[in-house]
């Protein structure tokens, strides 16, 4: 009997040291962190803290670097540390550089008027250039281009008459989905509520299905 109750005795004393350091491991508070990935390589992590920076912007050939993002969807901007309460990694989102800008400086705010020095194919509109948005596409802005396809980002608010115009390579217009005035169907570019057909590109081969929200039929 004296025996069982000693086993009895270092169970319970046992199972109170194990659980009074569990608890201890459980209130140590691991650092939280920010890792910066770009291009599948983390070019940074820091600790989220008073006093914490962001790493040196990356550098990639043919690119602007066009902020960090939560997802690699991009369709989370990351503004800095202030509400981040647990670890995240965060992407480098990249647009093409080289373009020609315009800057309103009423607004605040750039136009890309014009290809520039860019001779990619497919091309990324940056959101922001020189740390202003870009909001605008102007007139004539790809004329007579050899784009093949554009990304659209959510800051375009404006495209101006034949933006387009005269690109026979051109099979496909996306716009972010977080853009609140223009969206893409299918490849074409249309206002947001999509009841005017605003491009087609003219290198979309193949049927086309024309929304029936579409009431107008425009032409860049």
């Amino acid at each position: 009997m004296k025996r069982r109750t000693f086993i009895v005795l270092i169970c319970v004393l046992l199972a109170a040291v194990i659980a009074a350091v569990f608890v201890r491991v459980s209130m140590v508070k691991l650092p939280v962190t920010v890792t910066f990935v770009s291009d599948n390589e983390t070019v940074a992590t820091v600790e989220v803290k008073d006093g914490a920076e962001l790493p040196p912007n990356p550098e990639k050939e043919g690119f602007e670097f066009d902020g960090w993002y939560l997802d690699a969807d991009y369709s989370a901007e990351f503004t800095g540390f202030e509400n981040i309460a647990k670890s995240v990694t965060v992407y480098a989102k990249w647009a093409t550089a080289g373009f020609e800008y315009a800057l309103d400086g009423v607004r605040n705010v750039y136009a890309l008027t014009g290809i520039g020095s860019v001779t990619a194919a497919d091309i990324i509109i940056p959101g922001t250039h020189d740390g202003l948005p870009v909001a605008a596409i102007g007139d004539y802005a790809f004329e007579n281009g050899s784009i093949g396809s554009v990304i659209i980002p959510d800051s375009v608010m404006t495209i101006g008459n034949h933006a387009f115009r005269s690109c026979p390579n051109l099979t496909a217009i996306t716009v972010s989905e977080d853009n609140a005035v223009y969206r893409s169907i299918d490849g074409a570019l249309f206002n947001k509520d999509a009841t005017a057909l605003l491009v087609y590109p003219a290198g979309l081969d193949g049927d086309y299905e024309i929304p029936d929200s579409v009431t107008v039929i425009d032409g860049y």
